[in-house]
This record gives C-alpha cells, structure tokens and sequence, in this order.
C-alpha cells in the first residue's frame, strides 16, 4: 500500500523524469520495485507500514489519519488497511482515524472496525450535506469533512451546530 494523494504521480513525483511515457498511468500499475525509484520532492515514497512504523516508534506517537483514495480502483483495500494495523499492533497504540469521500468505504471500515472513528468528506453543497448526506453520515460515520468552500457559504455556528446535533464531529 502506497501513501500518495492522487491517483497518478503526475502532480508530486518526478516521474517525468524517471517514466517519461507513464506520466498519467495510475499508481496500481506500478510494482513497488519501480515506484522506489520516484522521489516526491526529493524525498522517497512511503509504504503505509512506514507511516505506521513512524508512528509507532517517534516519542510523541502520532496519530493514524488514513483516508482510502479512490477505492473503487483497489477493491479490498480496506481490508488490507485494517490487517495492516491489526499486524504492527498499531489500534492498541495509537489513536486511528479513517476518511474517505466514498460512503461504501467508510461502510466498509464501519465492518471491519466499529469502534474506529469514521469521517465521511464531501465536496457537495451545504442544502446536499443537510438533506442527503447528513442521515447517511450519521449512520455510517462518526464525522464529516465537508468542502471548506461550501461551508464559508454559511455562517460557521450554523454549520457546527446542525452537525453536532447527531453528534457527529465536524
């Protein structure tokens, strides 16, 4: 599992430099042989175990905030995440938070852990947060991280108390 926020290694790697004709390939295509050889503004890539093992090992323990980017292209990723942190021992010492923008992964978390923290993100209006995405974040997540764009639209105290009302985080 690769840490990485886009799809592609377009926009924060040097890949043009490295696989000059695999620019916009998506990620999964990639071996992780051939992904060590990419540097992300000088520095190498991560594996999820290595941020885990960050987190583990530096003083101050960090906490885990993992989202699952674009899961409908890693089928099962969540599962992989969840044996992942299950095998470091990560859930007994430190605090773990998983986010996606797809419901059916926050869902899927919900399975396989209930007892982590689930926050659902949205890039849709405020009138669709409330009357759509609202219930179906209550039900499946414990927080919701709407588009900040959308919510300086409103007033901030308007916002804060319509979610906290089901107590979600906000």
């Amino acid at each position: 599992l690769i840490v990485n926020h886009d799809n592609t290694f377009a926009r924060t790697t040097d890949i043009d430099k490295v696989y000059p004709d695999r620019i916009n390939d998506l990620i999964s295509s990639f071996s992780f042989d051939e992904v060590s050889k990419l540097k992300n503004k000088g520095v190498p890539i991560l594996k999820l175990e290595d941020v885990i093992n960050i987190s583990l090992t530096d003083r101050h323990h960090p906490g885990l905030y993992i989202e699952s980017k674009s899961p409908e292209l890693y089928p099962g990723v969540e599962k992989q995440i969840v044996d992942l942190l299950e095998l470091k021992g990560a859930f007994k010492q430190v605090k773990v938070f998983f986010q996606s923008f797809d419901i059916e992964s926050i869902k899927k978390f919900k399975e396989l852990r209930p007892e982590i923290p689930r926050v659902y993100l949205s890039e849709e209006s405020y009138s669709k947060l409330i009357n759509t995405e609202l219930p179906l974040t209550n039900q499946f997540a414990n927080g919701i991280g709407p588009n900040l764009a959308q919510v300086g639209t409103y007033k901030l105290s308007d916002f804060l108390t319509t979610f906290h009302k089901p107590k979600l985080l906000a």
